[in-house]
């Protein structure tokens, strides 16, 4: 078992992890394998090699969208993670 942990730097916290969590929650449901906790500017997460890859550059994509934009909304927080909308 592998193990990262991420620092999130120079961003809003709510925009990040949302109201109530429900963005952060959200990228959890994403990786189901990796055990991943958050608090405050750091979110840590274990599981094997090829998920923990994929949860980091998914984080480099949802801070990276956060740096350029003034705002978050769930459906960018959703097409950060690759999430198709189920009623398109």
């Amino acid at each position: 078992m592998y193990e990262i942990n991420y620092e999130l730097h120079d961003i809003d916290l709510t925009s990040f992890y949302g109201v109530n969590n429900q963005y952060f929650n959200l990228l959890k449901s994403r990786f189901p394998t990796l055990k991943i906790t958050g608090r405050d500017h750091s979110i840590f997460a274990a599981g094997n090699r090829d998920a923990l890859d994929l949860f980091k550059q998914k984080l480099d994509d949802i801070v990276d969208y956060i740096f350029k934009s003034s705002s978050v909304s769930l459906k960018d927080f959703e097409n950060s993670l690759n999430f198709k909308n189920e009623e398109e």
